[in-house]
């Protein structure tokens, strides 16, 4: 049965605003009360009360203050008595309805808890991390893995609660300060000048660049340690090398290299390892425009070198982290797509028989957002939104791609994206160094475009998506800095061409299972490939992560430092972590059995999640407490 319309509005109005509803109530009783005293108690009690006492005795009566009752009438009469506590009992309890919600709100302003304005204690190697956000979030996870401090400095105290509310499990390890990013006291109480490095980076918002390097001149001065700069302008880079920022990235940028990566590369694979000396893959090459290691130099000097922004500084850096495996025939770790028109689309992994015919294991798959280990996934159809991760020799994983992974057909004759910031710049100036035609739309005007059509319109706007020419399009990719526009613009295009393939761009971890459930074949998240690239910096020398996956799980390379010679059986027990490949200076092997042994010297690649990983590097960082 459905409430009367006065009924509901009534509801409606008490819950919307209680306070202005409560008032609104008890003047009502004091006015209400005050007339029937006036004009009853002559009649009940035969004796006349002015309207002033009948106030006075309303308000008396409601508040329950105390008095004496013949200062203003005799209550003889039953039914005076029964008007009485009526008074009473409603009055005291509009009070007590009025009183906690006008002093509840101040109350909580007061109690409620807040992130501390300095450490409680004296720490040192620690890493400040200045600014949360969802590139933040990623890194901190990454970084978890170690047994590194992490502090957390925000400005905002709301948005410094709920940092404290993410990473209260580890409450011990990472701890929220608060305070002004500008107040040199601020970055004294996080004990700036003994951390091990500084990750600024401020929310993406209007000028976050010129608020990021004003912080990193104010500290530089503070510290000796490692300050990496998170920027929304990658033209803003050198800037930031004057200012003494020894790390910068652009997260747009790389998001923009890692997409165009995705659907541009020859053939469709992505190098995450690879132990030659001497790697200098195109993907780390091109990425390296948008990632700079730099020494601190102040721009007075005269040289060339003195911004020290040399484009193959991350390479080379990985080169020499590299440098110890194997020369001959090194260990490979990619990941594959399988475009229509591709041998492998419709036959499962075990139909492939990779390591039966070429010596490579199929570690896991990701099909549309959902994780597969080998064991999983192994009876599931490939098909094009599938991503193959395979580990195996070089010369393997050659002569893979060489016979199997021959695609009979690309899906480049034109590609449509829908948006245009710094990532949209890095897309169509890639897409037309591949010689792909790419149609961009954009909701403002802009010039310079490397793209040869500029539609202006809305992304979500179903005629200009037709007139960017999705229906004949090969490639769609969702670019806009807004998650629900993606997520909207992707259902559009999935129904006016089912058979284009849609990589998204994501912002908030979120909304990616939405985007695959909108029809996205691949989801770019931001967060995630900043995050993994801001911890290698923090982390070199400790552990590599090489992946970031589904469910909270990530793939490492870790060496053994571990002076005993352990079983992968015991490892694998001991932790919950799983081991996929073992190598050294002079081999390496996959698809290991439980005997094998890991010695002294020797690296491995793992996968799990945080707990198992955190327990697999402390055994292999020499911690006897746990072999």
């Amino acid at each position: 049965m459905k409430r009367s319309g006065f009924l509901s509005d009534l509801l409606k109005y008490m819950f919307q605003d209680r306070i202005t509803f409560y008032i609104q109530l008890l003047i009502f009783q004091i006015v209400v009360y005050s007339l029937v005293i006036h004009y009853f108690i002559p009649h009940l009690e035969g004796c006349e009360i002015s309207w002033l006492n009948s106030l006075l005795f309303v308000l008396q009566t409601m508040t329950t203050v105390g008095y004496d009752l013949e200062t203003f009438f005799p209550a003889d009469n039953p039914l005076t008595l029964i008007l009485i506590i009526a008074i009473m009992i409603t009055g005291v309890f509009t009070f007590l309805l009025l009183i906690p919600a006008v002093l509840t709100p101040h109350i909580q302003d007061i109690f409620r808890p807040a992130p501390p304005k300095s450490l409680h204690r004296n720490i040192s190697g620690h890493v400040i991390v200045a600014g949360f956000s969802e590139i933040s979030a990623s890194l901190i996870k990454s970084l978890l893995l170690s047994d590194l401090m992490i502090v957390i400095l925000e400005e905002n105290e709301k948005t410094g609660l709920l940092a404290m509310e993410q990473f209260k499990k580890f409450k011990k390890r990472v701890r929220v300060i608060s305070g002004r990013y500008d107040d040199d006291e601020t970055w004294q109480s996080v004990n700036v000048s003994s951390a091990r490095g500084v990750i600024v980076c401020e929310p993406d918002k209007n000028d976050n660049d010129k608020r990021s390097a004003s912080i990193i001149l104010g500290i530089r001065k503070m510290t000796d340690a490692k300050i990496t700069a998170v920027i929304d302008d990658i033209k803003h880079k050198k800037y930031f090398s004057y200012a003494g920022a020894d790390n910068i990235i652009s997260p747009k940028s790389i998001a923009g290299m890692t997409i165009s990566r995705h659907l541009l590369s020859e053939p469709e694979a992505d190098i995450i390892f690879d132990a030659s000396k001497n790697l200098r893959n195109q993907n780390y090459r091109k990425i390296n425009n948008f990632v700079s290691k730099t020494d601190f130099k102040t721009p007075d000097s005269n040289s060339s070198d003195s911004k020290n922004l040399d484009n193959n500084s991350y390479s080379k850096n990985l080169e020499s982290e590299h440098s110890d495996f194997s020369k001959k025939d090194p260990l490979k770790f990619i990941h594959m797509m399988f475009p229509e028109g591709c041998p492998a689309i419709g036959k499962t992994l075990n139909e492939l028989e990779l390591f039966e015919r070429y010596n490579i294991e199929p570690v896991f798959m990701i099909d549309r957002g959902v994780f597969f280990t080998f064991e999983e996934g192994k009876d599931r159809k490939i098909r094009p939104s599938s991503i193959v991760f395979l580990i195996g020799k070089k010369s393997d994983i050659t002569l893979f791609q060489n016979n199997v992974f021959a695609c009979v057909e690309k899906r480049r004759s034109l590609a449509v994206m829908a948006g245009y910031d710094e990532l949209g710049e890095v897309i169509a100036s890639e897409f037309k160094a591949a010689g792909v035609k790419l149609n961009i739309i954009s909701e403002t005007e802009n010039s310079g475009s490397e793209s040869q059509f500029f539609i202006k319109g809305g992304f979500n706007d179903e005629s200009v998506i037709r007139q960017a020419g999705i229906e004949n399009a090969g490639i769609f990719i969702a670019g806009a800095d807004d998650d629900d526009a993606n997520i909207f613009t992707t259902l559009i295009t999935r129904s006016l061409n089912p058979h284009i393939y849609i990589i998204s761009r994501a912002e908030k971890p979120g909304s990616v299972e939405k985007m695959y459930r909108a029809g996205a074949d691949y989801v770019e998240l931001i967060p995630a490939i900043s995050g993994h690239i801001l911890a290698g910096f923090i982390l070199e020398g400790i552990v590599s992560v090489l992946l970031d996956l589904p469910s909270d799980k990530k793939a490492v390379k870790i060496k053994n430092s571990a002076k005993s010679v352990m079983k992968i059986r015991r490892l694998e027990s001991m932790t919950g972590a799983v081991i996929i490949a073992v190598g050294n200076d002079y081999d390496s092997k996959i698809r290991l059995n439980s005997e094998e042994t890991i010695k002294e010297g020797d690296y491995i690649i793992a996968f799990g999640k945080l707990l198992p990983l955190q327990k697999l590097i402390k055994i292999l960082s020499g911690d006897e407490k746990l072999i």
